[in-house]
């Protein structure tokens, strides 16, 4: 990897997850220029410099790039960036990722979905179902289903819905969190929820980690939407892809001509089957960026960073040092909450000093006011944990819970304690 040391490198992303972005760049000695409405995030802390410029306004941004001489401008974490990046990069000869076409057809949820089928992965049944909600269309649905806008994350404007007058009115939202005014209608399945995670390095691709993400029962998100406890990893279903699905996956990119980067794809396993449902075109809430490095010590958040400002998608060899068969029990673990107004949070002096603990990140503070929305807007903050075994890791978890407090303006406690051995083990 070059010496990237004073590089200028414009970073925008989701506010709280940047921060990983921002710390990792200030470690290789890139000078970091933050760009969005942080506010009083702890990525504006430590970046070099903030701004409030939205990559959404492409002129001002490239107007801005110039200005701050920037060699590369990086996005993560929030799939209605990435567009408004690499017309920026594009505008400026910097490198970026992917291109615009790619990005549409990772994306997109209906492209997605398309590419899937094309390439023989299942996928859940969608039913035609168009603005208008045509009685015709509406007698062929089989319930549940499951609505969502084609074009937005993080579990906003989606609804589980179990006959005609749920879906009428998941329909409609979903679609007001639609910026193309597109909603896809398919089967709801109940199964294992996984998540993998794509390495792609000059055209090779490589499974980086697969994660088992156990969910909330129905009875404790709103609207039936079932948020995740965390992530577990290793996942158990990871000799039943590389049988099944990885050739087609290899095929399904090199369609898509994707040669460099990070992608997640969301699937669910029922039946010994993987239905795939959604892809990102970068690096997700997970952060399983994290746990590789302590396996494996590939840093895919660097070689990230030198791609946007060299071109080259370089420091290691995934080929040689990929390996999701991680020797030890990993977890992000979601701190998930009650609604109520934030009053007082409690936490140890120094919480990575937990035995187990890797990273601790809050994603809310005093004062703000958490509702029951069935979004990641529920999740306090992540906790990355790494142990030997699974008893372990659930003591660790414990131990967070225990000395880890959020109170609401009554006093009470607001984060509830989700992940149990059963999560682990199942």
């Amino acid at each position: 990897m070059r010496n990237l040391k004073n590089k200028r490198l414009l970073i925008s992303g989701e506010p709280d997850l940047i921060y990983d972005v921002v710390k990792k760049a200030n470690e290789m000695g890139v000078y970091t220029i933050l760009t969005g409405d942080y506010k009083d995030s702890p990525a504006k802390e430590i970046a070099d410099e903030s701004h409030q410029v939205s990559t959404a306004n492409t002129d001002r941004m490239v107007a801005f790039a110039r200005e701050k001489h920037a060699d590369g401008v990086l996005t993560q974490y929030i799939d209605s960036d990435l567009p408004n990046v690499q017309k920026v990069c594009k505008r400026l000869n910097l490198p970026f990722i992917a291109t615009a076409e790619q990005l549409e057809l990772i994306g997109n949820k209906k492209n997605a979905k398309d590419l899937f089928i094309e390439h023989g992965i299942p996928v859940p049944k969608e039913f035609n179902i168009t603005e208008e909600l045509r009685d015709s269309d509406l007698d062929k649905v089989v319930y549940p289903v499951l609505t969502k806008p084609v074009d937005n994350s993080w579990q906003r404007g989606i609804s589980i819905c179990k006959n005609r007058k749920e879906l009428i009115t998941g329909y409609r939202k979903a679609l007001e969190f639609s910026e193309s005014g597109n909603v896809l209608v398919e089967e709801y399945l109940e199964g294992d929820y996984v998540v993998l995670n794509f390495t792609l390095q000059d055209g090779f691709l490589s499974l980086s980690a697969l994660a088992d993400k156990p969910v909330m029962e129905n009875n404790n998100s709103s609207e039936s939407i079932r948020l995740p406890k965390g992530y577990i990893l290793p996942s158990k279903y990871i000799d039943l892809f590389y049988d099944t699905l990885y050739s087609r996956f290899k095929d399904m990119f090199h369609t898509i001509g994707l040669k460099n980067g990070s992608v997640g794809v969301e699937a669910v396993v029922k039946d010994d089957i993987f239905y795939a449902f959604e892809m990102q075109c970068r690096l997700g809430g997970m952060r399983h960026h994290q746990f590789v490095f302590e396996e494996t010590g590939m840093d895919i958040l660097k070689m990230h960073i030198n791609y946007a400002l060299t071109g080259r998608f370089a420091g290691w060899d995934v080929r040689t040092f990929d390996n999701p068969r991680f020797r030890k029990v990993h977890c992000l673990l979601n701190l998930l909450s009650n609604p109520g107004t934030i009053s007082k949070i409690e936490v140890p002096k120094n919480i990575t000093s937990i035995p187990g603990i890797i990273s601790y990140l809050p994603m809310h503070e005093v004062g703000d006011k958490i509702e029951q929305t069935g979004t990641v807007s529920e999740v306090f903050g992540k906790v990355a944990l790494a142990a030997d075994n699974e008893n372990r890791l659930i003591e660790s978890i414990e131990k967070v819970h225990n000395e880890l407090r959020v109170l609401d303006e009554n006093g009470s406690e607001m984060l509830l304690k989700t992940m149990t051995l059963d999560d682990l083990t199942s």
